[in-house]
Formats: structure tokens, sequence, C-alpha cells
């Protein structure tokens, strides 16, 4: 078997290895597009140079797709995909390609490598438990139908990217998981909306929301204007203007006890958990 890095890998040979894979996976999936497996490896800060496969003769058996950004996160790094293909497993490929992959970002200065993984999804759980990856925390994935428009006495307005970036910090209680970052959000410019709420000329309220997969990337309201429906507000006029007729959100912490209560009202399923975990290089 033959470790080497992704750098001469095709992305079409990258993502027929993903998809096979994850044919089997816990959570049922249909093979990503390569448009969509592009996008995803774009939002998540792909790192060619340290990421890793194990290839046998001609066949890509295995991966650890790595995720950084340097400028906003530089000591950070992120395990943006793992998996082997279902005929090259228990031959202990994931323990050897993040022996190579951790040793590398270590060397590139990394001191911590984080990822998600499934909650059910045992078998992965205590692998990455073995490796002596650590719970971080445990989030929460919902999807529903778009919720109906209300009435709502404050401005919503579409703004830039950065414009409500900057205005959401300040109202932002939990730091979003890496695919939902502000990196993340930056790299996918042209598939992101941005929307800001104002009472008059005051922002109070912000949300980020990816418009090809109808997912709530980040949304936040300032303390004193919560419970007045601005949230929910905000998702239906993005169902309206995008035409999305389901929506979902990924990873919501455990303790978001504000989020998770703006997610459950709209009758939306939490359909699935997962464990952020976390390695210290």
């Amino acid at each position: 078997m033959i470790l080497e890095t992704t750098e001469n890998v095709t992305r079409a040979a990258l993502r027929e290895l993903a998809n096979d894979a994850f044919s089997d996976y816990v959570l049922p999936a249909p093979p990503m597009p390569q448009a969509a497996f592009d996008d995803m490896l774009l939002q998540r800060g792909f790192d060619p140079a340290l990421s890793w496969v194990a290839r046998e003769g001609d066949t890509l058996a295995a991966y650890w797709f790595v995720g950084t950004e340097p400028e906003a996160q530089p000591n950070l790094s992120y395990g943006l995909s793992v998996g082997t293909r279902p005929r090259f497993r228990r031959r202990g490929l994931s323990m050897t390609l993040w022996q190579r992959a951790s040793a590398a970002l270590k060397a590139a200065g990394y001191s911590e490598h984080v990822l998600e993984v499934i909650e059910s999804n045992d078998r992965a759980v205590a692998l990455y438990e073995r490796l002596g990856f650590s719970k971080a925390r445990r989030v929460s994935c919902f999807k529903g139908p778009a919720p109906i428009e209300t009435k709502n006495p404050y401005r919503i307005e579409q703004v830039r990217i950065e414009v409500a970036l900057a205005i959401g910090k300040n109202f932002r209680e939990w730091a979003p998981t890496w695919q939902n970052a502000d990196p993340a959000v930056r790299n996918l410019t042209n598939t992101m909306a941005a929307s800001v709420v104002y009472d008059g000329d005051k922002p109070i309220a912000y949300g980020i929301f990816h418009t090809a997969y109808g997912q709530v990337v980040q949304i936040a309201v300032h303390p004193d204007y919560r419970r007045q429906g601005i949230a929910s507000a905000i998702i239906a006029s993005w169902a309206k203007t995008f035409g999305n007729e389901v929506m979902g959100t990924l990873n919501i912490p455990d303790t978001a006890n504000a989020s998770l209560a703006l997610f459950r009202s709209l009758g939306w399923e939490n359909h699935v958990n997962q464990f952020e975990l976390s390695f210290k290089l």
C-alpha cells in the first residue's frame, strides 16, 4: 500500500473514492456529483498538500482529507472527510493515514485537528477515540419545511457577506463548527446569501444562508430583540426569495438552547446528531 498526498490526484478520482467509501454510510445519501463535491472542498478549505490517500496499484483505497484556513485559523486544521472503500476496510488504513497526516500537520505548525462524526456511528467514534481524539461538544442537525412568512415590523435587507459577518460577531453566543465558520462562508460567496434586520438604522439580527442547499449557515438576534419571531422571519424571507421548500441547518451545539428552540419551533426534525472531536497535535 502506497501513501501519498492528494496533490497529483484528480478531483474526479477523489470524488469517486469518497462516493464509494460512503456508499454504505450510516446516513444514506446519493452519490455526490462533481460540482457538489468541488463546492464542499472549496467551502471547507481543502488542502491537497496536507490531505492523504492510500493506493494499492492503480486503485485509491482510503483517504484523509484535510481543510485549512491559514490566515483566519492558523493553528487549526479540519478533518474534512475520512473514508475507506468497503473492500479495503479492517486493514488499519485510517490509522496509518492519520499518522502520516498528523505528522505533516504538526510539522506545518498546526496545533489542533477537529472533525465531526455521527453519534450513532459507533465504529467510527471508537476509531477516532483510539486515535486519541476527544469529544469537544455534541451538535444537532435539523431539517424541515420552509416557514410561512409572517408579519414582521422590522426591515430585512440582503447585504454583502462581509457586512453581515461583521454585524453577526456582536450577536453570536457560540462558535460555529468549521463548515459554518466565517472562512467557509467567504469561500462560497457566490452561493451564500446574507441578510440583516434593522430597527431604524440599528442592526438587530443577521443570517447567512446557503442558497443551493437550503442551509441556514449562521443566524443570531440581538439579546434585546429575541422572542419576537425575527429569526423565523429571516428564514421565511430566504424561502420566499430563493424558492426553498425544504430547509435545514447543521451542527447546533446541544448547549445552544435559544438556537435549538428556534429550529424546533419551526417544526424541523432533529434528524441526526454528531460529536465534534478534537486532537491536540
